[in-house]
């Protein structure tokens, strides 16, 4: 784990390599290269041979380091898909299933004996989902459900293999409380702990992006970034102001999605219009 005064925060542009997030594992990911897009704060983070082709209506939601190859999580046309790449040139997509119908993924985390993805279901209503799979290809729906209208943001793997979740309560509670679920049979039944269980360490806040970091977990937690070695109780490592404070003057739009840890001490936080620092 990384302590506040060793971290610099670094900002990606646009949806790219970083900034959609490398869940970090046991070995480490390809090197990746930034290209200076002009002379002020803009930069863009890529892997060399990074070069997927999708189907047309496709959604790219994140893009993930899982130990020894990349994962794209998204949709198309058909429903929930995950794209699987050993060197970022050839791609392997997900089967489609009934499971996956409708469906678009944003966070996908690996464990000892296979993987689970968090998303979205749009029909026959809305709904927060979550899907377990043995090798990536194959997906099936977790046997516990969320409530309706409750929101799931992140996924990742603690050092024991166990599977850690993160959402909000959506319009059940009237927009408020945030939730946090575990797994230890490799996603498919789920421990829920609610508003009050667990502590996010801050008021009203819930972690939208969580990502293992060395044996713990890191997440943005709101807009700041926190660290926690059991992913229910979490301390404040960077506050908003704090990574506000660190823009380049007139440059700082807000960061919407994506946390990564880097090996040398900084974080990579991105989304739409992130500058570099």
């Amino acid at each position: 784990m990384h302590g506040l005064a060793t971290r610099s925060i670094v900002m990606v542009l646009g949806t790219c390599l970083a900034a959609a997030g490398i869940a970090t594992a046991a070995a480490d990911p390809p090197a990746v290269e930034a290209k200076q897009a002009d002379a002020s704060a803009w930069q863009e983070v890529w892997h060399p041979e990074f070069r997927p082709t999708f189907r047309a209506r496709s959604d790219m939601q994140g893009v993930h380091w899982l130990g020894d190859r990349f994962a794209i999580t998204g949709g198309d046309e058909r429903g929930a898909v995950v794209w699987w790449s050993d060197d970022g040139v050839e791609w392997e997509r997900s089967r489609r299933s009934a499971s996956t119908d409708r469906g678009l993924v944003s966070s996908i985390a690996a464990g000892p004996d296979g993987f689970v993805m968090v998303g979205i279901q749009w029909a026959p209503k809305p709904r927060a989902r979550i899907w377990h799979s043995a090798d990536g290809l194959e997906w099936e729906r977790a046997q516990t459900k969320l409530p309706p209208g409750s929101g799931i943001f992140s996924v990742a793997s603690t050092e024991d293999g166990t599977f850690v979740a993160y959402g909000d309560l959506g319009r059940v509670r009237n927009d408020n409380g945030c939730w946090m679920g575990t797994s230890v049979d490799g996603g498919v039944t789920w421990d829920f702990r609610w508003e009050g269980d667990w502590d996010p360490g801050s008021v009203d806040d819930c972690v939208v992006s969580v990502a293992r970091d060395g044996s713990g977990l890191v997440g943005r937690i709101g807009r700041g970034i926190s660290e926690s070695t059991d992913g229910a109780t979490w301390q404040q490592l960077a506050t908003w102001k704090e990574i506000r404070g660190t823009f380049p003057q007139g440059k700082g739009r807000r960061h919407d999605v994506g946390l990564v840890p880097l090996d040398d001490g900084r974080f990579v936080i991105g989304g739409r219009g992130m500058t570099t620092i």
